[in-house]
């Protein structure tokens, strides 16, 4: 784990994955997995529906971050048989499955590529998120298996478009572990820079964020290129401030990096920014 800190005078957010390769015809040593997901609700008029299947999986975290990384297994975009339905029996597959035992299937949404728009997970197998239950099963797959699976899904958790005042950048602060406590203040700060340790703060940008409270709307202006962080500023007089993430950064990459967020003259803001942080300083 990487921890940053900065001097309080330099301060003035599932589903793309690979697939085992196979030969033309599959494996026996390989399984296939295959069933039905039964959605419910208005079909979406953007986006993939994909089902996949993750081998990590914490199950104490939200159910959007709790696989920490990409599906190992996943499909292409499923279809519904007939979108004007509120009830749709999407069929799928996924074969060359490596046997072993997986913790969570899960039927998703992706944005197709949009910035700053969360992608939700709509089920998963073994759970009733209708209910609040939120717990998958594991699924166990042998080598030559061909198992099928039947679970439910609900579209409503894909959050409507919001057209946002030009200038606007909104969304919420999660952390992977605990919020922190050791700083008096957590602030989501929009910058130039995208070095976590030599941030430029343009006046105004920022915004304080709690467990309580943490969504945040931020009026950046436009045209307009920078970065969103998350920094805490300290008790008393101690001289620190703590990076804890931002926008795009992926704290297991081998060279993390704050993803860009560029507005451009007129043009919508941007809504449903998921900034996950991890707690380095408790």
């Amino acid at each position: 784990m990487r921890s940053w800190l900065l001097g309080m005078t330099g301060l003035g957010l599932l589903f793309v994955g690979g697939c085992s390769e196979s030969s033309d015809g599959g494996s026996s040593s390989l399984a296939t997995l295959r069933g039905s997901v039964t959605l419910h609700g208005d079909w979406p008029a953007e986006g993939k529906i994909q089902v996949s299947l993750f081998s990590t999986w914490h199950p104490e975290m939200a159910i959007n971050i709790a696989p920490q990384g990409p599906p190992d297994f996943h499909t292409d975009g499923l279809f519904s048989p007939d979108s004007t339905l509120q009830v749709h029996q999407v069929t799928f597959e996924i074969p060359d499955v490596n046997p072993g035992s997986y913790p969570s299937l899960v039927v998703g949404w992706r944005n197709g590529g949009q910035l700053g728009v969360d992608e939700p997970v709509l089920g998963l197998y073994g759970a009733n998120l209708a209910d609040g239950d939120s717990l998958p099963e594991a699924v166990t797959l042998q080598a030559g298996q061909e198992l099928e699976l039947n679970f439910e899904g609900w579209l409503e958790r894909i959050a409507p478009a919001v057209e946002l005042d030009p200038g606007l950048v909104a969304g919420t602060v999660e952390f992977a572990d605990s919020w922190p406590s050791t700083y008096a203040h957590i602030y989501i700060v929009f910058m130039s820079s995208s070095d976590p340790a030599a941030p430029s703060n343009p006046g105004a940008s920022m915004q304080e964020v709690s467990a309580a409270s943490p969504d945040f709307e931020i009026q950046v202006g436009s045209p307009v290129a920078g970065h969103l962080a998350v920094y805490g500023f300290p008790y008393g007089a101690d001289p620190w401030a703590a990076f804890y993430g931002g926008y795009g950064w992926d704290w297991d990459a081998s060279e993390p990096d704050l993803t860009p967020l560029v507005l451009q003259e007129g043009e919508s803001g941007l809504g449903g920014l998921v900034l996950t942080c991890r707690n380095v300083r408790d």
